[in-house]
């Protein structure tokens, strides 16, 4: 007699990134993906870390990117508040299909900002990328997000990307000795 799986032993609710995986009534797959976690607050953040421990987390979302396959998941709790400049690998050598989460106490809580008034907060060059929950601070002089469609080499190609759920503001910098 042939019994279905119903239940599995009990999941961290952050092991996969995915709400819900804590069910108690199992999960049905087990997902063959990898999740990073990127918390800048965090005590024990750092760059070196493997990044799928939420208790020993990246620093950077740019470690995280240059760490993850096809199909994983990054989940951001907080970023460094001077701003960071995020590049993708491209198609061809990077993740595809990944979800870029951020994961904040409340809506538009995780506020991305360019490390330069002339970088995106996030240079996209992968294909089928998730990005939600996030309130970019564009850039006076740049994008929140640039996708790229094969202007640095053949393989930047930015298609099939998902964006929602995110929050696009600009903050106005007066030029040096001029009023606004």
């Amino acid at each position: 007699m042939n019994i279905p799986l119903l239940k599995t032993k009990a999941i961290h609710p952050g092991v996969w990134g995915v709400e819900g995986a804590d069910n108690p009534k199992g999960v049905r797959a087990v997902p063959s993906v990898t999740v990073y976690f990127v918390d800048y607050d965090h005590p024990r953040a750092n760059d070196t870390h493997d990044g799928t421990d939420p208790e020993h987390p990246l620093k950077t979302i740019q470690a995280a990117v240059d760490k993850v396959g096809d199909y994983g998941w990054i989940i951001v709790s907080s970023i460094n508040p001077d701003g960071e400049s995020v590049v993708t690998l491209d198609y061809a050598t990077g993740g595809n299909y990944v979800n870029l989460v951020g994961a904040g106490n409340t809506r538009y809580s995780i506020v991305w900002a360019s490390e330069s008034e002339i970088l995106p907060c996030l240079d996209l060059r992968a294909v089928g990328w998730r990005v939600s929950g996030f309130n970019f601070d564009v850039p006076a002089l740049s994008s929140g997000i640039v996708l790229r469609h094969t202007d640095t080499n053949a393989n930047d190609i930015a298609i099939r990307t998902i964006i929602e759920g995110c929050n696009f503001t600009t903050s106005f910098v007066a030029p040096k000795g001029g009023e606004d």
